[in-house]
């Protein structure tokens, strides 16, 4: 269990109140991985959200890296929003990592139980999906030719 007091101070919870945090403090778990470590692997079934504590983690697919999570990032979303899903990559700690976990399923009960606390949730995954997408965006218009994307 990961104090509700530390999940304050991460941004994804932070901006919970802090009721809600405490209830979601029962549902996490601390870990730490070593570099080198696999903390998911391409076609396994998402079980947890994830928040990078600290450390450096890589993603990649059976071609490449494509992509990196950093202090405080969250990952596993397809967790969340992927029922019946895999992953489609692999997680790996470039360098030792310490990450906050939370049950997934657990979280998706409480949220349904709970549905206020299930749309502030669900507005912060949409925050930081939508920052996501506007990342890809600013990535594909700067190796486009100008006017190659017409639509916002």
């Amino acid at each position: 269990m990961v104090p509700s007091e530390t999940l304050s101070e991460i941004p994804f919870f932070g901006r919970l109140k802090a009721n809600e945090r405490s209830l979601l403090s029962p549902l996490s778990t601390r870990r730490r991985y070593r570099a080198g470590d696999v903390i998911f692997g391409l076609g396994e079934e998402p079980r947890a959200l994830r928040v990078l504590v600290s450390g450096l983690v890589s993603f990649r697919d059976e071609e490449s890296a494509f992509g990196a999570a950093r202090d405080g990032d969250i990952f596993g979303i397809g967790s969340i929003v992927g029922q019946d899903a895999i992953y489609p990559h692999s997680a790996v700690a470039l360098e030792d990592c310490e990450v906050i976990e939370v049950d997934a399923a657990r979280l998706l009960t409480l949220c349904e139980a709970m549905p206020v606390l299930g749309v502030r949730v669900l507005h912060r995954f949409a925050t930081v999906l939508s920052q996501r997408l506007s990342a890809a965006r600013q990535q594909l218009r700067s190796r486009l030719a100008p006017g190659t994307i017409t639509h916002g």
